[in-house]
C-alpha cells in the first residue's frame, strides 16, 4: 500500500536495486515516474469503453459535469453555451497545461479525452412539446465533417429531437440539431478523463509533495513502468553521463 509519494519513491528505489542500479535522487524520480504516468494512463485511455479494467483504473482520472460530481470540494455543473442562444459549448481545456479550467466562476479538472456528452434543450417551435418546456438529457454523437452532407439527406440519420450530432472544435463543442430546427440549447452534461496532477516528491520541502491520484494497485504499474524505462535507459551511455551530472548536482542541496 502505498500512503505517501514517499511510500512510492522508495518502492522505485527497490525496483531498481534488484539490478544493482545506484539510487537516483528524487529531482530525477519525479521526471521518470510523471513520463511513466503519462505513458500510463495514454494507454488505458485507448479503447476504454469497451474494456472494464481500463474503466477501473480511470475511474479516480473520470469526470462528469452533471452537478453530483464534487472536484476540490465544489460540484461541477452542467456546461452553458457560450452565449444566448448559440449551439457552442466551452470545453474545460486549458492552452497552458494547468491542472484546473474556470469556466463561469467553476473550476473544471483541465480536459483530455471525452468520454460522453448529452444535451438539453429548451423546445421552441416543436410540435411536440410547448414552448420553454426543458428536455431531458439527450446523448450527442459525433458527427464527422465529411458525413454531414451524407446524415442530411438521409431521413433515418439527419439530427432531430432524439437525434443529436455535436463536433469538436479546439476548445469547444459544437452542437447540431439540424437546418429545421428551432430549439434552443440549454446545457451540456459531458463525462471526460482530466489530466491528473503531476507526482512530486521533495523531502527536504514536505509541503511540495503531491501524492498520486490512483489507487496503489494502480501506482504499483506506474513504478514497475518507471523501473524498467530506467534500467533500459541506464545501459545507454548517454543516458548514464546525464545521470550523473544531475546526481552530482544534486550533492550538498
Amino acid at each position: 500500500m502505498y500512503s505517501t509519494v514517499a511510500d512510492i519513491y522508495k518502492d522505485f528505489l527497490k525496483e531498481i536495486k534488484k539490478s544493482n542500479i545506484a539510487s537516483v535522487p528524487p529531482s530525477i524520480f519525479n521526471i521518470i515516474i510523471n513520463d511513466s504516468y503519462t505513458l500510463w494512463y495514454r494507454n488505458k485511455s485507448e479503447e476504454i469503453e469497451v474494456n472494464q479494467k481500463k474503466q477501473d483504473d480511470l475511474k479516480e482520472l473520470m469526470v462528469i459535469t452533471d452537478g453530483i460530481f464534487v472536484f476540490e470540494g465544489s460540484p461541477l455543473i452542467p456546461l452553458v453555451p457560450i452565449s444566448a442562444g448559440s449551439n457552442i459549448f466551452p470545453l474545460p481545456k486549458s492552452n497552458d497545461n494547468s491542472y484546473e479550467v474556470s469556466i463561469l466562476g467553476t473550476y473544471y479538472p483541465n480536459y483530455r479525452r471525452l468520454l460522453s456528452v448529452e444535451f438539453r434543450y429548451i423546445y421552441n417551435g416543436d410540435p411536440c412539446y410547448p414552448d420553454g418546456q426543458l428536455s431531458p438529457w439527450i446523448p450527442g454523437k459525433p458527427l464527422r465533417t465529411n458525413q454531414k452532407s451524407v446524415i442530411k439527406k438521409n431521413p433515418f440519420r439527419r439530427p432531430n429531437t432524439k437525434n443529436l450530432y455535436y463536433q469538436l472544435r479546439e476548445n469547444m463543442i459544437e452542437l447540431w440539431l439540424g437546418d429545421d430546427c428551432t430549439n434552443i440549447p440549454h446545457s451540456m452534461k459531458i463525462e471526460y478523463i482530466k489530466y491528473p496532477k503531476a507526482i512530486n516528491y521533495d523531502p527536504n520541502i514536505p509541503v511540495n509533495n503531491v501524492m498520486c491520484e490512483l489507487q496503489s494497485d494502480q501506482i504499483r504499474e506506474i513504478v514497475e513502468i518507471s523501473a524498467r524505462t530506467y534500467l533500459q535507459e541506464a545501459t545507454d551511455p548517454r543516458y548514464q553521463t546525464e545521470i550523473n551530472e544531475m546526481v552530482l548536482g544534486q550533492k550538498g542541496k
